[in-house]
């Protein structure tokens, strides 16, 4: 039947009330293998701690407890029945540790309790929300390929003869993205990166430069400001190990 499922190969007949799927005592001791009357003690010993419509309901109209097929185990009506709700059946069997226990609770509360919200076919606004938050998700991923494109292409599109100007713009916004406090540091470790490829000494390299530059007769300040990227700049295989040094750089952080 439709409205059977089994727990812990236990039938046990599907009861709605005031909107959600309810148990009863005696279906907790049968899919818990527990003595007859197990669960309606637990309750009666610890029931200031239930909440009535919340954790429980007390039913006695006649009409409603024969709609959720409740019977006497010697027929008839009972006057009066106990309804658990998940949360109260969760409270309930608090005190079951056992491995057979733990199996029978995550069955009941996954393909009883929560499965009529599984099965719950969705209103249009939930609908129109869910096709919202897919295209918002698709527009998000879009703009971030789009965003990593652009960065890949200023890597690849530079103006030949502004060397430079590409270099200190690429650097700039690599330090943008990781944090302008990391300035030198970044700037120090692309330099030792640099030797360590190119098999150079940038240091020596710009005492040498500035002994060439006081012997041109180049003022002291000129002299001072002169720098490694000022010695990588002069030399084309330095630039072009430099270049791919920063590209690297660009698509890490900034791509």
């Amino acid at each position: 039947m439709a409205d059977i499922i089994k727990i812990n190969n236990n039938p046990i007949q599907i009861k709605e009330y005031n909107g959600q799927r309810v148990v009863t005592f005696k279906n907790i001791d049968l899919v818990h293998n527990r003595p007859e009357g197990t669960a309606g003690r637990n309750f009666r010993e610890n029931k200031h701690r239930f909440i009535e419509n919340v954790d429980y309901f007390e039913v006695n109209q006649p009409d409603e407890i024969r709609r959720l097929g409740i019977e006497r185990p010697q027929g008839g009506t009972p006057t009066k029945v106990v309804l658990i709700t998940e949360s109260g059946y969760l409270m309930l069997v608090k005190s079951f540790t056992d491995d057979l226990s733990w199996q029978v609770q995550r069955q009941l509360v996954n393909t009883y309790f929560r499965a009529k919200e599984l099965m719950q076919p969705m209103s249009q606004i939930q609908i129109l929300q869910q096709a919202i938050n897919i295209l918002a998700e698709q527009e998000k991923k879009l703009l971030s390929i789009e965003g990593t494109v652009s960065a890949i292409k200023d890597t690849i599109i530079q103006e030949p003869d502004n060397w430079r100007e590409n270099m200190n713009r690429m650097f700039n916004k690599i330090v943008d993205r990781i944090g302008g406090q990391k300035f030198q540091e970044v700037r120090n470790e692309s330099y030792r990166l640099l030797e360590k490829r190119a098999h150079v000494d940038l240091t020596r390299r710009l005492m040498n430069l500035r002994t060439r530059m006081l012997d041109q007769g180049a003022t002291k300040t000129a002299i001072g400001k002169a720098n490694k990227l000022d010695v990588i700049e002069q030399d084309p295989k330095l630039r072009e190990i430099y270049a791919q040094i920063i590209k690297e750089y660009y698509i890490r952080y900034v791509a």
